[in-house]
């Protein structure tokens, strides 16, 4: 028996991959696609690939970009994707396909950690359904190829990692799941940790917690400072999205998740939900997470940090879809067989619709690599991350890196890279040597090995040093603050006791293996 029950289990997650491969299809074709935020993420992940292989580690300051003055996004936006994507361009693929792959292999992950989370407690059939009810969602389909935002489908592999290490359960990999949420994407990780931790709740899985704080640790060297920085960049003074127009009932119904919606009315229909608290939590999630993303929620989004924060009502419906993904298995796994066929027919036809709608939009556009490695943008809506003493924006690229705006001399650059900065001058008459980067918390300088004071007190925010008449050696670099130094350690220790649950693991399962 468990040996027929193993092949039907293969044979399920051959088809649910091949499910996976239907939605994934369109990234196969050459080129990319016109969307919200695909092509923008290519050019963060190439400019960020630059740094990085300069040596900037964490990176958080990304100098090619704002037309070659640089931009401390990596600081604030989840850099996830962007580590997984340097990695996945160092052995040998494009920027281009370094993101479809991290898009795939997102959807394809989370699809099976979503059928064995749902497989600890219902049904292989059943699990198979929630998980088919995860691939179809509408809204992860929207997200893939109308918004392209490949930091919340990557999230969503975080997250079922998450739920299937709860439930499995693996307290192991609890940590690095809930560290890869936290950098996955921001908004996302916000709503996210806030079912992860009434989910624990409610499962009473207190020996969860400590690796769920590890797992925090981790991802300190990112959100602390981006928690602790914000003071100073935009970000806070700018209007970034109206959430009023991304209500899903302001043009986007098509999103609304109706597989779930009508398992959830079944199952609430077809039985009693008292004493069953595990439904009623995943109804009100579910619920939940789609009220929010309409206008009867509107009172909510006048809330300004919500909106500041989530930006978008319709990402609410991120956790409605897991949420959503239970009560299908749940629903199916109280089924008779026949029944079972006739909810597949009608989901297979609800699946589709949506799906069909939203991809038959897809437009393919075919650039050269170049396109994407030189492009300048700060690859945000409104430049937010730009410092606050930044009152007058760049428009081109400057001529010269580093140049003299009073006084006289000659420069000679010695080494240039996004990071660091060496020359040697000759100063015929002192004067102020302008080196043409934004200024950001963590650049520092050293005029002959001696810390030279940097000036940014002019409108564009740039790296300006006085020096005195002779001959110097300059040397400019971007390095770790004070704090954001603690937070780096604060991840190491973490990662370490993130380790240990491993090590016990290990020697549990040895210590097993000897019996």
């Amino acid at each position: 028996m468990k040996s027929r029950g193993r092949i039907i289990t293969v044979v399920l997650l051959c088809v649910l991959l091949l499910a996976a491969a239907v939605i994934l299809w369109p990234l196969t074709k050459s080129g990319f696609f016109v969307s919200d935020d695909g092509e923008w993420m290519i050019i963060r992940l190439s400019a960020f690939y630059q740094s990085f292989r300069d040596g900037q580690f964490p990176v958080r300051f990304l100098d090619r970009l704002n037309h070659g003055y640089g931009y401390p996004i990596a600081n604030f936006l989840y850099p996830g994707f962007l580590y997984i994507g340097s990695f996945i361009h160092l052995v040998g693929f494009s920027f281009v396909d370094s993101v479809k792959l991290i898009l795939a292999g997102s959807v394809m992950g989370s699809a099976i950690f979503v059928f064995f989370w749902l497989r600890s407690k219902f049904t292989t059939i059943a699990s198979f359904m929630g998980s088919l009810s995860f691939l179809f969602a509408p809204y992860l389909v929207f997200d893939l190829y109308a918004r392209g935002s490949v930091g919340e489908v990557l999230a969503f592999l975080a997250m079922a990692i998450c739920l299937y290490s709860i439930d499995r359960p693996a307290r192991w990999i609890f940590p690095f799941a809930v560290g890869l949420l936290l950098v996955s994407h921001n908004s996302l990780a916000f709503i996210f940790s806030i079912f992860l931790c009434f989910y624990l709740i409610v499962q009473k899985k207190r020996d969860y917690w400590i690796p769920g704080i590890a797992g925090f640790g981790m991802a300190a060297f990112f959100w602390i400072p981006a928690l602790l920085e914000r003071r100073f960049v935009l970000f806070d003074t700018e209007i970034i999205a109206r959430s009023a127009s991304y209500f899903i009932d302001n043009g986007k119904l098509l999103l609304i998740n109706a597989v779930p919606f009508l398992a959830g009315v079944l199952i609430i229909t077809n039985g009693t939900l008292r004493r069953k608290p595990m439904v009623v939590f995943f109804l009100i999630v579910f619920a939940t997470g789609t009220l929010f993303s309409t206008s009867l929620s509107a009172s909510v989004w006048n809330i300004r940090w919500v909106s500041v924060l989530v930006q978008f009502p319709y990402r609410f419906l991120s956790v409605a879809i897991l949420a959503g993904s239970w009560l299908v298995a749940r629903l199916v796994d109280r089924a008779s067989a026949g029944m079972t066929v006739g909810l597949t027919l009608v989901f297979f036809v609800m699946w589709m619709i949506p799906f069909w709608q939203i991809t038959r939009g897809i437009v393919r556009v075919e650039r050269e690599e170049g396109y994407y490695t030189t492009n300048e943008a700060t690859t945000t809506v409104a430049d937010e991350y730009l410092p606050r003493w930044v009152s007058e924006r760049p428009k081109s690229r400057a001529p010269k890196k580093l140049e003299f705006i009073e006084g006289k001399g000659v420069v000679s650059l010695q080494k240039v890279s996004t990071r660091r900065i060496e020359a040697a001058i000759e100063v015929t008459e002192r004067g102020i040597l302008r080196m043409n980067t934004i200024y950001y918390p963590g650049w520092g300088a050293e005029l002959n090995g001696t810390p030279a004071h940097i000036s940014y007190r002019n409108p564009m925010g740039l790296i300006s040093i006085a020096v005195p008449k002779g001959v110097h050696r300059l040397i400019i670099e971007f390095r770790e603050t004070p704090s954001r130094l603690l937070a780096d350690v604060m991840s190491g220790i973490s990662m370490i006791i993130a380790f240990s649950f491993v090590g016990a693991e290990l020697k549990k399962r040895l210590q097993g293996g000897a019996r």
